[in-house]
C-alpha cells in the first residue's frame, strides 16, 4: 500500500463533491481515491525485475486512473444520495447491522498488514486525515446509493414498455446482430532487393524483375489455396483441409459488424437482405503496403439476433458441510414427487422447511453461461420449466452442493441484452439530468495540484 501524505486538517475541510443536501468531504474522497489506487497497485507484480525501472511511472499512471475512477464514483454517490434524501430513502436495521459488521472487521484488516492501531493503518493505506469515521461514512454511502439505485432501476423497469425495447433494438441492431465463422489468412510479401548487393544496374534490375515475378506467383498460389479452401462443404471439411497442411483456422464467434475492419467482408456477412448463410464460403483479397493478403471464410452461424431463450432460476448453494450431496439429492426427489406441482412456491416452501431459506437465490433471464459451474450451464442449456438439478462443485476452494430449479422460461437473449442496454442508457440520462437539477459541484483542484507536483 502507498498513500498520498496530505494534511489531515486540510483534507477534512475540503468539499470536493456537494449537492443541495449532500457533502462528500475531502477525507471521504481520499479514502475512495486511495482504495482504487491500492487495488490497482495490488495487481502489479512488484517482484518483476522491470518494476524498479517503471515504479514511478506506474504509480503516477494509477494515481491518475484512480482519481478519475473515484471522481466518477463520487459524482454518482452524491447524486443518488441527494435523491435518497429528497425521497426519504434511508438505511434500515439490516443495513446498519451490515455497517457494524464491516467496521468490526477493520482491526483484523489492520492487523493483517501489521498495524495494531486501526487509525495508523488507515493513515498508511489512505493518507493523513483518513479516520474510521470516513470509512464508515463511505460504506454507509455505498449501501444507501446501492439501495436507491436498485429502487430507481425497479421503477424504470416497471415503467418500461416492450415497444420501447423493440425500438431501441431496431435503432441499435448492429450491436445485437451477431455472426460466427472460421477463417484463414494467406499472407505474401515481396522479397526485398537491396541495390547495394549488386555490382551493376543491369544485375539489380534483373533481381527486381525476378523478385516481382516470384511475388506475383506467390500471390497466385495464395489465391489458389484460398479458392481450394472455399470448396469446403462444411466447417469440419474446412478445418480438415487446413489440417492437411498443418494449419489451424481462426474463429470469429459472436462477431458484430463493428468488429470487422474489412468493409467487403462486413457487407457479405451482414447483408441486410441476404446475409451469408451457414457453410457458405468466400474469399477476399487485399494488397496494402507492399503486402498481399487473401482470407478464406466459412460461416458457422448466419448473422442474426440471439434467440436463445433464457431461464428464470431459483437455486440453493451451500458448503458440503451444511448441505451434503445426499441431502441435496433427497431434496430433488422430494420436490419431483410433490403432489401440488413443481413450482417456485413449492421449492421455497420445501427449502424453508429444511432451514435453507437464507441460501435461496434467484436469477432472472439466466443464459447457459450464467453460472461459474460448467455442469450447471450444460444442464441449463436444455432445461425446461419445472426441471431441477443438483451437482457437487467447489467454491473458493471449498466443496459445495448446488440445487438449481427452472421455475419458468425467460425472455430471448437479444431482448434481454437490448433491455439492459436501454435501461443503462436511461440511467445515464437520469444521472446527467439530476446532477444538474441537484446542483452538483465538483472541485478536485487540491488533488490535481498534488498530482502535478508529484509528477
Amino acid at each position: 500500500m502507498a498513500a498520498v501524505q496530505s494534511s489531515g486538517a486540510v483534507l477534512r475541510a475540503k468539499k470536493p463533491f456537494q449537492t443541495d443536501h449532500v457533502t462528500i468531504t475531502g477525507t471521504m474522497f481520499q479514502y475512495q481515491y486511495m482504495a482504487y489506487f491500492n487495488y490497482y497497485m495490488s495487481q502489479v507484480d512488484t517482484s518483476d525485475s522491470s518494476y524498479q525501472y517503471m515504479a514511478s511511472y506506474l504509480q503516477n499512471y494509477y494515481m491518475s486512473y484512480a482519481m478519475s475512477a473515484a471522481a466518477d464514483q463520487c459524482e454518482v454517490y452524491a447524486t443518488y444520495a441527494e435523491a435518497a434524501h429528497r425521497e426519504g430513502v434511508k438505511l434500515d436495521d439490516a443495513d446498519k447491522a451490515n455497517v457494524t459488521n464491516y467496521m468490526n472487521g477493520l482491526p483484523s484488516e489492520a492487523a493483517s498488514y501489521g498495524y495494531a492501531n486501526v487509525n495508523n493503518y488507515l493513515t498508511a493505506a489512505y493518507g493523513s486525515g483518513v479516520k474510521t469515521k470516513d470509512v464508515k461514512a463511505m460504506y454507509e454511502l455505498n449501501l444507501l446509493c446501492s439501495k436507491y439505485e436498485q429502487q430507481l432501476g425497479e421503477r424504470m423497469e416497471d415503467a418500461l414498455t416492450e415497444q420501447e425495447v423493440l425500438d431501441y433494438f431496431t435503432e441499435n441492431a448492429d450491436k445485437y446482430i451477431t455472426a460466427s465463422y472460421l477463417g484463414y489468412s494467406f499472407n505474401v510479401s515481396p522479397k526485398p532487393v537491396n541495390s547495394a548487393d549488386y555490382s551493376s544496374t543491369e544485375a539489380y534490375n534483373a533481381a527486381v524483375d525476378a523478385a516481382n515475378a516470384e511475388y506475383e506467383q506467390a500471390k497466385a498460389d495464395a489465391l489458389e489455396k484460398a479458392k481450394a479452401l472455399c470448396t469446403a462443404t462444411g466447417s469440419e471439411d474446412f478445418t480438415a483441409k487446413l489440417a492437411a497442411d498443418g494449419l489451424t483456422p481462426t474463429e470469429g464467434k459472436g462477431v458484430i459488424k463493428a468488429n470487422l475492419s474489412n468493409e467487403e467482408v462486413a457487407a457479405w456477412i451482414f447483408d441486410a437482405e441476404n446475409p451469408a448463410k451457414v457453410d457458405e464460403t468466400k474469399y477476399f483479397s487485399l494488397e496494402d503496403n507492399n503486402k498481399f493478403t487473401v482470407v478464406a471464410y466459412i460461416m458457422t452461424k448466419s448473422a442474426s439476433r440471439d434467440e436463445t431463450v433464457t431461464k428464470n432460476v431459483h437455486y440453493i448453494l451451500n458448503a458440503a458441510s451444511s448441505l451434503s450431496a445426499a441431502d441435496a439429492a433427497a431434496f430433488v426427489e422430494e420436490f419431483k414427487a410433490s403432489s401440488i406441482g413443481q413450482t417456485k412456491e413449492v421449492f421455497t416452501l420445501n427449502a424453508t422447511a429444511k432451514g435453507w431459506s437464507d441460501y435461496i437465490h434467484i436469477v432472472e433471464n439466466a443464459n447457459p453461461s450464467a453460472f461459474n459451474i460448467e455442469a450447471v450451464n450444460t444442464w441449463l442449456a436444455d432445461a425446461k420449466a419445472g426441471d431441477i438439478f443438483t451437482t457437487t462443485t467447489t467454491v473458493s476452494g471449498t466443496e459445495a452442493n448446488i440445487i438449481v430449479f427452472v421455475d419458468s422460461l425467460g425472455e430471448s437473449q437479444w431482448y434481454v441484452n437490448a433491455k439492459i442496454d436501454f435501461m443503462n442508457a436511461n440511467l445515464e440520462k437520469w444521472l446527467g439530468e439530476h446532477k444538474t437539477e441537484y446542483n452538483l459541484k465538483v472541485d478536485l483542484s487540491y488533488w490535481q495540484d498534488e498530482a502535478a507536483e508529484a509528477a
